[in-house]
């Protein structure tokens, strides 16, 4: 009578359980959570029968304590079912939640994990984990060349409208003539949408369209001095910035924003402490009275009562800064750790964002603003990670 594998398994899963028989720490924590797929319904992978195979093989003198012919069993290698195929998925589409997030998908392949993780210093914003397998990055010309050009010979599912754009963009960066000057352009549909967006194309613009050349992914070489901060924040060579809390004023930073046409803002406070995010609210309303910006500004997020010891909550109302989102919102404030669920039903979007923690990273709020080509972190240290530049 032929012994199955699997129930060799069984058998050394209920005795391992009962610490009777002796297995490193790692094989037993495999063979348990194999065991336990099965009793759920699910059988062995061709890979998961292999592994399991292995672990036997080297630990066969303790398996022989309940199983004398181990090594026979091992040698006749049968499964009392056939083993459990995984579909492969390999996919680059756009977020069904909307256009501004490139959706790369794929069943588990520590290669291809590694090669996503490569590219994090070649994309424009981060790369998020949005799903068990799913990884997003932001929508922009660079990240679309970037993505597509190390997975198209992967056998990825690639969706028609940006394999199109791949190609599309592909075809002008090996062209020689350069169409992203915006000086020099002639694409003259291109350079309505500029002006229409930005100003003039001028050198009497050139902030704005230094500023703005990111979000637009445009190429401008007319230099100018970057010598005030407004003129700092517009040469940037990234999304992100950081600008040193204790060397500039808040006032400045608004001023510079508003210089810029960078309103409105979201604001990303700490979000756990009521001490810290109290001091926050503070600062920031000192900030937005100076420049008579108080009247439309909603903080969306509350400590329980029982915490709030320094009246956070309270504050929130005093300045009233509990205004609903909407159109007219100037400034809006969330946890860093929570994103308000309207957020993502309003069409209302920030050009700016303000951050005043350096935790806001690899989260559900940094996702929504993967499509914000300014990212400020307004706080007394440097980011140790990720492209940031250091303005002050």
């Amino acid at each position: 009578m032929i012994v199955h594998l699997d129930t060799v398994l069984k058998k050394v899963a209920t005795e391992v359980k009962a610490n009777n028989l002796q297995f490193p720490h790692k094989d037993k924590r495999i063979l348990l959570s194999i065991s336990n797929q099965i009793d759920q319904g699910q059988f062995l992978t061709e890979n998961q029968a292999k592994l399991t195979l292995k672990i036997f093989k080297e630990n066969i003198p303790e398996i022989k304590k309940i199983e004398s012919t181990i090594e026979s069993i091992i040698e006749t290698n049968s499964w009392s079912k056939i083993f459990r195929l995984i579909q492969k998925v390999r996919k680059i589409y756009l977020s069904t939640e909307g256009e501004n997030t490139v959706c790369i998908e794929f069943t588990y392949d520590k290669r291809l994990k590694e090669k996503l993780i490569s590219l994090s210093h070649q994309v424009q914003g981060q790369i998020s984990a949005i799903g068990a397998r799913v990884y997003g990055v932001s929508y922009t010309e660079k990240n679309i060349h970037t993505l597509v050009g190390h997975f198209l010979r992967e056998d990825f599912e690639i969706d028609d409208k940006i394999l199109n754009f791949y190609y599309e963009i592909d075809k002008l960066l090996t062209s020689k003539n350069n169409n992203f000057d915006i000086f020099k352009t002639e694409n003259e549909n291109f350079k309505k949408i500029i002006e229409s967006k930005v100003g003039p194309i001028s050198s009497a613009n050139a902030i704005k369209l230094n500023d703005q050349k990111i979000r637009y992914q445009y190429q401008i070489f007319e230099e100018i001095a970057a010598t005030t901060l407004t003129e700092k924040i517009a040469v940037r060579k990234n999304t992100k910035i950081f600008i040193d809390e204790s060397k500039v004023l808040l006032e400045d930073v608004l001023q510079s924003l508003k210089e810029l046409d960078r309103l409105p803002i979201l604001c990303i406070l700490e979000g756990h402490t009521p001490k810290v995010n109290k001091k926050t609210l503070d600062f920031l309303h000192n900030a937005l009275k100076f420049h008579n910006l108080t009247d439309n500004v909603g903080i969306y997020f509350r400590f329980d009562k029982t915490e709030d010891n320094v009246n956070f909550n309270s504050s929130v109302a005093d300045y009233q800064f509990n205004k609903d989102l909407n159109d007219q919102t100037i400034v809006a404030g969330i946890a860093n750790n929570k994103l308000p669920k309207f957020f993502l039903k309003s069409p209302w979007k920030p050009k700016t964002v303000i951050s005043f923690t350096n935790n806001f990273k690899n989260n559900k709020s940094a996702v929504y603003c993967t499509d914000v080509d300014l990212v400020i972190y307004y706080t007394d240290k440097v980011l140790l990670t990720g492209d940031v530049d250091v303005i002050v």
